[in-house]
């Protein structure tokens, strides 16, 4: 089908809210870093935000005023080689009201961005233990098989994933997690609503 312009998509709902008194409320525009952690190769972390600061232009060229802007997330806040946030860029507008700037600092808040050494855990995730079971040497668990018992082992699975804030990073060993004051390590890859420990 016909693809629409952004821009246009955009203006016709800023006209419905301003002048038809739509339920809805341009709220202002946002961009998410994917790419801000890598330190190495920031060609794409600029030209995303060259391509944000165009579509920004070009909406305020078609007269929508843009309440608030966000571009940075915890990467992005944390990785000292980017210089991309310009605020005359950003948030100055040719209306009296200037747009105003945020941040989403995310799992940074909570020490969750294991490429930043600086940072450090303040919270504590609890879990269940949901079931025991005996892996045989060789029997592989988790997801790509991650982890194959290197010997017969016992294996507890939590209530407990990355979508309960516990980072990806720390699968396969790398993180640890406590049991009844005893600490085991994670055994594959940690899941999104669960996880495994030897």
């Amino acid at each position: 089908g016909n693809q629409r312009d952004t821009v246009d998509i955009i203006k016709e709902m800023y006209d419905m809210e301003v002048h038809d008194s739509a339920p809805i409320e341009f709220f202002g525009m946002c961009t998410h870093m994917a790419d801000a952690a890598n330190s190495t190769h920031t060609n794409y972390t600029s030209s995303q935000m060259d391509r944000f600061i165009s579509l920004l232009n070009r909406v305020r060229s078609a007269g929508i005023f843009v309440p608030t802007v966000s571009t940075d997330n915890s990467a992005a806040l944390l990785t000292t080689t980017h210089s991309h946030f310009n605020p005359q860029q950003i948030l100055v507008q040719d209306q009296s009201l200037d747009t105003r700037g945020y941040v989403r600092t995310g799992g940074a808040i909570y020490g969750q961005r294991p490429t930043f050494r600086e940072l450090r855990g303040v919270s504590t995730l609890i879990a269940s233990v949901r079931h025991v079971a005996v892996l045989k040497k060789g029997e592989s668990v988790g997801y790509d098989r991650a982890y194959i018992a290197p010997f017969d082992v016992r294996i507890a699975t939590l209530t407990i994933g990355f979508a309960d804030g516990y980072p990806r990073e720390l699968g396969n060993g790398v993180g640890n997690v406590s049991i009844r004051g005893c600490v085991f390590p994670v055994a594959g890859d940690v899941c999104m609503g669960m996880l495994m420990v030897e």
